[in-house]
């Protein structure tokens, strides 16, 4: 009796389950390895599965990086990988934050430089901190740098101001 109620409370996994947890673990370790030094250390990973991963990186490609990235997924398997999964969502949002900030400070700047006066009052209502008279500034010379055809270090400075400018607001 006693053996039946160990065999009722023991779960058995499929094979192909098993697989696919072992493959998705390998995506993981892959996905790992194809993140930069300072992503990899805002993880926070474990001593030997960081050690793995950056080995990982400096292989080329081939076999070698196939046996690595299923030795960073036996690494996942033994550990637990919920954590770094977590960690690895959390950067990705932060980098499509930043991503988005990106996009919406290069819209001002394109809207600054179609509309002018128009697009300044629009900022001034957003962020009322602006020098106007600088932004208008910055915004002449861009204009005046893309007439003429010159590397746009007026239109960069633009850029820069209005990140300095709505960040403070």
């Amino acid at each position: 009796m006693m053996e039946s109620d160990e065999a009722e409370t023991r779960v058995e996994v499929s094979k192909t389950s098993l697989k696919k947890q072992s493959s998705d673990l390998q995506k993981l370790g892959r996905t790992l390895s194809q993140l930069s030094p300072r992503e990899l250390d805002s993880l926070q990973l474990d001593p030997e599965l960081r050690s793995a991963v950056d080995h990982a990186r400096r292989i080329s490609g081939g076999s070698a990086l196939k046996r690595q990235i299923k030795f960073i997924g036996g690494l996942l398997r033994v550990m637990d990988a919920h954590p770094v999964r977590e960690s690895l969502a959390a950067l990705k949002m932060q980098s499509n934050r930043e991503i988005r900030h990106h996009h919406r400070l290069e819209n001002w700047r394109e809207r600054l430089l179609e509309d002018g006066d128009s697009a300044i009052g629009d900022l001034v209502d957003e962020a009322p901190t602006v020098d106007r008279q600088r932004l208008r500034q910055l915004v002449r010379k861009a204009r005046k740098e893309g007439a003429q055809d010159k590397d746009p270090h007026a239109t960069r400075a633009l850029y820069r101001y209005l990140r300095e400018v709505l960040e403070q607001s």
